[in-house]
């Protein structure tokens, strides 16, 4: 019965030493691999936010929109000038993007010494519908879906100027930024 037990012993060891690792079957499997470059998003100002020439009587303000229109005026009396929305040209590979805007900016007055300044709050933008797929308007954070057979999009933008009766008179600039990014 020794004997049988070390034989069969003996067989595991010779079978076991013939299923080496080195010795298995290996299997060879193939990956895809792909790349899209995209073309870099550009952002350039085409057209200066201006809410023309006007006299203040008291603390007021003007609300513009992102056509270009004022509506509520309130503390002071338009004496002309242009007033027009702000506007950007987008240029990008055609797909969504993410839109935002500071949503105020501070504007100094330039003229005088005495200085002076005024802000825009509440800028906000729209996409233009002619190349954009419009996903929001009027808003400060938003996206806009450049359409599939257009590489170029404006987007515009408003806000609202307030001024403190008493505002020194002169010619008052300011910036403001817009951020886009592929969705």
């Amino acid at each position: 019965m020794n004997t049988k037990k070390l034989l069969a012993g003996a067989a595991l060891v010779t079978l076991s030493a013939g299923l080496a690792p080195s010795q298995a079957m290996a299997v060879k499997g193939t990956g895809n691999i792909s790349a899209i470059v995209v073309q870099p998003i550009t952002i350039s100002a085409v057209d200066t936010m201006k809410f023309g020439s006007f006299s203040v009587t008291t603390t007021g303000k003007i609300p513009l929109d992102t056509a270009g229109v004022v509506a509520g005026r309130t503390g002071s009396t338009p004496i002309g000038g242009t007033i027009q929305s702000g506007s950007f040209k987008i240029s990008g590979d055609p797909r969504l993007m993410d839109v935002s805007v500071d949503t105020s900016a501070t504007i100094k007055n330039t003229d005088t010494v005495a200085g002076g300044v005024m802000s825009v709050t509440g800028i906000n933008f729209a996409c233009n519908t002619a190349n954009f797929t419009v996903k929001v308007t009027g808003v400060a954070t938003g996206q806009c879906d450049l359409n599939a057979t257009k590489t170029t999009g404006k987007i515009t933008t408003g806000g609202t100027l307030n001024y403190t009766s008493g505002q020194t008179a002169g010619t008052y600039t300011g910036t403001y930024n817009i951020f886009v990014s592929y969705n």
